[in-house]
This record gives structure tokens, C-alpha cells and sequence, in this order.
């Protein structure tokens, strides 16, 4: 089975990798754009996720 691989992206005055860290999951709500969460819904445990965090 192929898996799907995703770019995410997360503000980080919003939602700190310091806080990911120490979380270790996190929940993504808030969003709006209907096609965003179109492909959010879409996710599937196992797929790979680029989420680029600047420090």
C-alpha cells in the first residue's frame, strides 16, 4: 500500500516546536479553508509529514 506524504506548515508565534517536543501530539483545529481540510481529513496514520519549524 502507497502512502501519502504531506507539507504542513504551523505558525510558530502560534504553535511552538518546543511545545511539539514536549507535547509529543498535537491537535490541528482552528482551521477554515475548506480545502485545507478536504486534504487534513484525507491524513492516514503512517503517512510521512514535512513540518518545517524555525527556532
Amino acid at each position: 500500500m502507497m502512502t501519502n506524504h504531506w507539507l504542513v506548515k504551523q505558525e510558530p508565534t502560534s504553535y511552538s516546536f518546543d511545545t511539539l517536543e514536549k507535547e509529543g501530539t498535537a491537535v490541528w483545529d482552528g482551521v477554515h479553508n475548506n480545502l485545507a481540510l478536504k486534504h487534513i481529513n484525507s491524513m492516514k496514520k503512517g503517512d510521512g509529514v514535512f513540518l518545517p519549524f524555525w527556532r
